[in-house]
């Protein structure tokens, strides 16, 4: 019988020296290849690697409880057997090549290379790497207490190999590379980095994928995709450098995935996606005048945030906006550049900028819903670059809107900020189809103006213009009230009014006017203003002796005993609720016929339309007219006229038992006048009055003034005699004109 030892020869070296030198082992050097030996490095020793040397045995043994190194490229390649120790490594290459090699070492290793090419790997040492780590085959797994570095500009390679823990760390303060070749297969620890430099995809052929792991990624070089896909797989990508894909390379990307492009400058290459994919978030965020090309299709059902840089839509490319999607605008863009957009889905558009923006293809979609303008400078300009209908709601929180000349029409809502203004001109048209109500203000630049407004509020809805306006073709009242507050609306004198009624006219609530032009000799022109109390027109013709120019008209509620002030005497007089004011712009020569219409509802105190007149305040004072009877207008109204009016201000609708004056100061009450009617003599009786000096006027119905004296008594007689039979106001005043009543006199 003969026994075989299993353990030819064991190796310890003695002294420090090289792997090589006899002397280092005490006699016998391992040579270059060893099989079933035990190779020993006890601690305080240093032996250098001057050769490179293969284990193969299954009983190989190689303990470094010292130092081994190597001043050369010289590698060790462990295909059997175990490797152990609590020493220091610091050699060019160690690779393990074989399914039966196992290492329990603990200590430190310094590498140029560390390949693993089949053996399942447990490291449980420190390792730094200065230049690649090969993952061939096998699992290499950091266990409790290893540290594994990769040295800046160094490279993982992953093939059908491996990169996981089970309680190590994969520390990563420097910046390295991951190349991925081979088959398909998912990323691991390798990627679980902030300072993962570059990216290669260069598997077999365009059949195969990597797919990410459970973590995002960041790429702070370049991802270049030589051959097959590469899938995002539900995480976050992020390109913070460039990108260059090969042909027939794709993108993988689900309703899950998020994907941020940074950096500046264009991209070497457009991203291309696979056929059905789709994203949820994708940031553009290229500086410098940078570019990202989508070369062919892509779904967004989250965000596409344009923050920085353009991003062109190539040719054969489409971009689509799933419902309920979101494009916000920051300082970047979307453009065509041969590609299309769909946003046929209902998708939402919003711009954040601090510079001024000029929208692109995100406002093109029939789709648009909800479009907001929150710019992070009050003064930046958002502007249309083409017509945009908004299915939903345009909120304009902070910054300009300027339509630039295109047509603007919302179909859903308005909220606007006062601070927020729409800026428009005379070829921009504003239509407003709002089927809800809320803030619904209009706010214009300073003397803005448009072509053509339109309003279709729904039945009984205002909206309110704040600022002033100039409409140079058309305002069409569809459906609804336009609300004026402080500001005037003004209609060019080729814009025409159209669709006002008794229900749908113009609101005067403030000192806001609203202004046309009346040529001489023209037929009525049509104010259609009113109160939110009702509607109340009014119609103004220029007669020959007149000039042409711009009138201006507003109604108010209540007829004051001083025009717009004092005390309202629609609260105990018989009368029209309603006071028009009436102005001509400029050097107009005022010469006009006046028509007044106003609803039965805006009748008080049993006001008698067949003996009214149109009564005018001028002089500190209401005038009286030849009474006559109310005839039917337009629009469910009322009107009585008065012709050949030379001077403009407030004029109300009275019938003839009204006498408009000051509220009486308590000096003036106690008037007593009789006999009225009177035949020849009428007597003023002002029993409260003082010794002050009082002024009688008495005038006629047309506001002539026929008869005026002074007096201190507080009893006075009038002489009528020589006055033709009817209707006189006799208005006492002090003499300072600050103290005024009216009293209708009768002469029999």
């Amino acid at each position: 019988m003969f026994v075989i030892p299993l353990h030819m020869k064991a190796f310890t070296a003695v002294t420090s020296g090289d792997w090589s030198s006899a002397a280092t082992w005490g006699g016998i050097a391992p040579g270059s290849t060893v099989t079933n030996q035990d190779i020993i490095i006890p601690s305080g020793i240093t032996v250098n690697l001057d050769m490179d040397v293969t284990f193969s045995g299954l009983l190989n043994s190689f303990t470094v409880d010292g130092t081994l190194n190597s001043t050369g490229t010289n590698w060790i390649s462990i295909g059997q057997g175990a490797f152990s120790g609590t020493g220091t490594v610091d050699i060019e290459r160690l690779e393990f090549s074989g399914l039966l090699t196992s290492t329990a070492f603990s200590g430190t290793m310094t590498l140029g290379t560390l390949r693993n090419d089949g053996a399942p790997i447990v490291l449980s040492a420190t390792v730094s790497i200065d230049d690649s780590l090969l993952l061939d085959a096998g699992a290499l797994t950091l266990g409790s207490g290893s540290n594994l570095s990769m040295m800046a500009g160094s490279d993982i390679r992953v093939d059908n190999g491996s990169l996981t823990t089970t309680g190590g760390v994969f520390s990563t303060g420097n910046a390295y590379n991951v190349w991925y070749v081979g088959v398909s297969k998912t990323s691991g620890l390798e990627l679980n980095s902030t300072m993962l430099q570059n990216l290669y995809i260069n598997l077999d052929d365009n059949t195969q994928t990597v797919t990410m792991g459970a973590n995002n990624l960041t790429v702070n070089g370049t991802l270049y995709v030589y051959a097959g896909f590469f899938s995002i797989n539900g995480n976050h990508l992020t390109l913070a450098g460039d990108l260059s894909m090969a042909a027939g390379t794709r993108l993988v990307s689900t309703a899950a995935s998020d994907m941020t492009i940074q950096g500046s400058g264009s991209m070497m290459s457009g991203l291309w996606f696979e056929t059905g994919s789709s994203i949820s978030d994708l940031n553009i965020d290229r500086s410098g005048n940078g570019s990202v090309m989508l070369m062919g299709n892509l779904d967004i059902v989250g965000s596409l945030n344009l923050h920085d840089g353009d991003f062109s839509l190539e040719s054969g490319s489409n971009l689509t906006m799933g419902a309920g999607s979101m494009i916000r605008v920051e300082d970047g863009a979307m453009a065509l550049n041969g590609g299309t957009f769909t946003g046929t889905a209902a998708y939402n558009v919003e711009y954040i900028g601090s510079a001024n923006t000029t929208t692109g293809e995100e406002l093109s979609g029939s789709g648009l819903n909800n479009v907001t303008v929150n710019m992070s400078s009050g003064s930046s300009t958002v502007m249309m670059d083409s017509d945009v209908i908004i299915g939903g709601m345009l909120d304009l929180e902070n910054g300009y809107f300027d339509l630039n000349g295109n047509d603007l029409t919302l179909n859903g809502s308005l909220d606007q900020n006062s601070t927020t203004w729409f800026v428009g001109d005379n070829a921009s048209e504003l239509e407003l189809n709002l089927s809800a109500l809320s803030n619904d203000t209009l706010w214009f630049n300073q003397d803005n103006n448009l072509d053509r407004l339109a309003i279709d509020l729904g039945a009984g809805n205002t909206i309110t213009l704040a600022s002033s306006l100039t409409l140079h073709d058309e305002l069409d009242m569809v459906n609804g009230r336009l609300q004026l507050l402080n500001s005037d609306l003004t209609l060019a004198s080729n814009a025409s009014l159209n669709g006002y009624s008794d229900n749908d006219y113009i609101v005067t609530s403030g000192s806001g006017r609203l202004v046309m032009h009346i040529a001489v000799s023209s037929p009525y022109t049509t104010f259609p203003v009113g109160t939110m109390s009702g509607y109340s027109p009014a119609y103004v013709q220029q007669t020959s002796s007149g000039t042409a120019g711009n009138f201006m008209v507003r109604a108010m509620d209540g007829v004051y005993t001083q025009g717009t002030t004092g005390f309202n005497a629609a609260s105990t007089e018989s009368l029209v609720d309603r006071t028009w004011v009436i102005h001509a712009g400029t050097g107009v020569n005022v010469n006009m016929n006046l028509k007044l219409g106003w609803k039965a509802s805006d009748e008080v105190n049993g006001f008698n339309r067949n003996q009214a007149y149109v009564a005018h305040y001028a002089g500190n004072m209401w005038d009286s007219y030849l009474a006559g009877s109310a005839s039917n207008g337009a629009n469910n109204t009322y009107e009585l006229t008065r012709t050949a009016m030379t001077s403009t201000g407030p004029y109300a609708v009275v019938d003839t038992s009204v006498v408009l004056g000051l509220e009486a100061p308590a000096a003036f009450t106690g008037v007593n006048m009789y006999p009225n009617p009177a035949t020849d003599f009428v007597t003023v009786e002002m029993e409260n009055a003082t010794n002050e000096m009082l002024v009688y006027q008495l005038c006629d119905v047309t506001g002539k003034l026929v008869m005026s004296t002074q007096s201190t008594d507080k009893i006075n007689r009038f002489d009528l005699s020589s006055l033709e039979r009817g209707c006189y106001f006799l208005k006492v005043s002090n003499a300072e004109g600050t103290q005024v009543i009216t009293r209708r006199v009768i002469k029999s």
